[in-house]
């Protein structure tokens, strides 16, 4: 349900709650540092995926089509106004909008305090993914005779 498991939100994996009328959070209103919450962390080990910062996706928003069953990696509309924004921020009710299927939507080029990105990179294919498998090799191969002091 959540990016770490079926543990409701707490202060121990995510920032969120910080509507709340408190001094101590008045003072820390505001995104936390990166990496945080360790305790939050997904089975893949990615820290942030919930709580912190909206994050923008590639998706345009829009009801996704019907189907008879669970899909994996649904996709949105081809076209659209408003951008996908998942993961819930420091200034949402926690419970409501950190859950992994949760998602919510700007206008593409909108600007908010709660709102960024992740950078990613997708798996290489064909010629790209072997040309980098031997760079790595390489460099790897390079460092293997080296001694550290």
């Amino acid at each position: 349900m959540y990016p770490w498991g079926n543990e409701p939100p707490s202060d121990q994996v995510a920032w969120s709650d910080a509507r709340i009328k408190s001094p101590v959070l008045a003072k820390r209103a505001g995104p936390s540092p990166v990496g945080y919450y360790p305790r939050g962390a997904s089975p893949f080990g990615i820290l942030d995926m919930a709580g912190n910062v909206w994050e923008w996706c590639w998706d345009w928003y829009g009801d996704y089509p019907a189907n008879d069953g669970p899909v994996s990696n649904p996709v949105g509309p081809s076209i659209g106004h408003g951008r996908v924004l998942r993961g819930g921020s420091w200034r949402v009710i926690a419970k409501h909008r950190l859950r992994a299927t949760a998602r919510h939507f700007l206008f593409a080029g909108t600007r908010d305090v709660d709102v960024g990105f992740r950078c990613v990179r997708g798996g290489l294919q064909g010629p790209r993914r072997k040309a980098a498998a031997r760079s790595a090799g390489a460099v790897t191969a390079a460092g293997a005779g080296r001694r550290r002091s």
